[in-house]
């Protein structure tokens, strides 16, 4: 008869374990579809991305976490983290990119994002274990759907430092989770997950500061999960507060710890774009998302005693962004999980309520039959609906303009061997460095690329386009050069795309002293060149003389 029972336990385990297991596919199946299908091409490319990409780049060629000319605008881990997957990768050596192949300029942008879509997948996978360990599988499994369908989270495909920072923050919380399951007399086991959780978070608030909003929901787990032990407690807040710590400590070690804070209160107090505006943006372009997540969480609050520790994930960081003065829409991507989480709440916690039983029994009573099926009915419509305007968003091509132009402006900026007799490049228009040859340590001569940084990180680290002044429509230019430009004596070359028309128009100004004077100056700059060509909208221009 024992013999019997273990064997019928061993049955048990095995099922449901294979069905979790399935539970779990599903919503993975999903995600590998919205995350990485067409991913170069949609969405646009944010100027941030290139940004990342930038100071990855500058960090895998120089091993150094901070680019000389840069502000402390976020901690380092995340540029560190794509350097040391690029230097596995040989990327972007691997894929020889050149301005005369178009896929191999796209393939920039292909390899970056792919690696934070399988960053998105994991996040689901992370979501399904977390709603399964605090509430239970249904909870997971409806949660992790409506994290791959909902478009809104198709922010996740971008390279920003929320997408990098999204796994740790989860990772934390599920490391927090896992305690609970163990033993508590095994206190080594219950130790390895206090110190993962801790350093998961650590790097989460080294990726960006506003992690730290997270602390209060993993701290409370490991705190109740370890038995109310302050010693697990205070382990845990060691690697959470070293780990980020590296990032002053670097500006104390280069003698920069002035400029550091300098940074952080311009961070801090950019253009004002308050949270309530991207509120409304979410509602604009996901509805749906934001009319579940507000039920779950007025269903959380309702239901406090059981479910507070939704409140304390997101309610810290809601806090923090309200008391911001610059809100974008990505900074809403640490708090999607939670939402999709607060509508599965929603979605099942009442129903398995009112017909008073988990429909994840085999009970064929009418009653219970409909309990079963009705979240599934009520999560089957959301997800279609989520997937057909996921679908209908991701099939799009917009970013082919932006490869084009890459191209064609690495092809007009010189490089060794792209001269011919006459000294003109390939295109025929030249960005003579004469001088700069003459005279590397004489920057007098140097052309000017005026870009956003979707374009300058690919033509300064992979095309290596030395001896160029880069300078995005945010930079300051110095007196001396526009002076040379506007002279011709000084070659400018112009990527006017709709970054810097907002700023000729002075809109999305940001809060600085000169920043209206940059806007006439690039107004002032535009007028005085000529187009070469356009592509997709985009004007590359001049004050070079075009050869006839």
């Amino acid at each position: 008869m024992t013999l019997f029972s273990d064997a019928l336990t061993k049955i048990k385990i095995t099922y449901r374990a294979h069905t979790t297991l399935i539970f779990a596919l599903i919503p993975v199946s999903l995600a590998i579809f919205t995350h990485l299908w067409n991913i170069s091409e949609f969405p646009p490319i944010h100027d941030d991305e290139g940004a990342y990409l930038r100071k990855s780049l500058y960090s895998l060629k120089t091993s150094s976490p901070q680019e000389p000319a840069s502000i402390y605008g976020h901690p380092f881990f995340g540029w560190l983290f794509l350097a040391g997957l690029f230097k596995l990768l040989g990327y972007p050596d691997s894929l020889h990119p050149s301005s005369n192949d178009i896929f191999s300029i796209e393939s920039l942008y292909l390899i970056p994002r792919l690696i934070v879509g399988l960053l998105a997948i994991l996040d689901t996978f992370l979501i399904f274990k977390i709603g399964e360990r605090m509430w239970s599988r249904n909870v997971g499994f409806v949660s992790a759907i409506l994290f791959a369908v909902t478009p809104y989270n198709l922010f996740t495909r971008m390279v920003f430092l929320e997408s990098i920072q999204l796994p740790f923050i989860l990772a934390s919380i599920l490391f927090a989770l896992f305690i609970k399951k163990i033993n508590l007399h095994h206190d080594n086991v219950n130790l390895i997950y206090t110190i993962f959780s801790g350093i998961c978070m650590g790097l989460a608030i080294f990726t960006k500061v506003p992690a730290f909003t997270f602390i209060p929901i993993a701290g409370l787990l490991i705190y109740r999960n370890s038995d109310k032990k302050l010693v697990n407690l205070g382990l845990w807040f060691i690697p959470v507060i070293l780990i980020p710590c590296v990032w002053p400590m670097y500006s104390i070690h280069v003698g920069q710890f002035d400029f550091w804070i300098e940074s952080i209160y311009y961070q801090t107090h950019r253009v004002s774009k308050p949270l309530i505006d991207t509120i409304v943006y979410v509602y604009q372009n996901d509805p749906l998302l934001l009319i579940l997540g507000i039920g779950g969480l007025a269903y959380c609050v309702k239901t406090i005693g059981k479910n507070f520790v939704i409140l304390l994930w997101i309610m810290p960081y809601i806090v923090l962004l309200y008391s911001l003065s610059y809100v974008s829409s990505f900074h809403l991507i640490p708090i999607v999980p939670v939402l999709c989480i607060s509508s599965a709440l929603l979605i099942v916690e009442p129903i398995v309520k009112v017909v008073g039983t988990d429909f994840s029994n085999v009970v064929y009573t009418n009653r219970r039959r409909i309990g079963r099926q009705l979240p599934f009915m009520i999560l089957a419509i959301v997800g279609v609906i989520g997937m057909m305007i996921s679908t209908g968003l991701i099939i799009n091509s917009q970013n082919s303009p932006v490869f084009r132009t890459i191209a064609a402006v690495a092809g007009i900026l010189p490089s060794d061997g792209d001269q011919n007799d006459e000294g003109h490049t390939k295109n025929n228009i030249s960005l003579s460095r004469d001088s700069a040859k003459q005279n590397a340590s004489n920057s007098s001569n140097y052309p000017v690329v005026i870009a956003s940084n979707r374009y300058t990180w690919v033509l300064q680290y992979v095309f290596s386009r030395d001896h160029i002044i880069y300078k995005t429509p945010h930079n300051w230019i110095d007196d001396k050069i526009l002076a040379d430009i506007l002279s011709g004596h000084r070659k400018v070359l112009l990527v006017s795309d709709s970054n810097l028309m907002m700023m000729m128009s002075k809109k999305n100004l940001r809060p600085t002293a000169n920043s209206e004077l940059i806007a006439e100056t690039w107004k002032l700059l535009y007028q005085n060149t000529t187009t070469i060509t356009t592509i997709g909208g985009i004007q590359v221009r001049t004050n070079l003389r075009l050869p006839s």
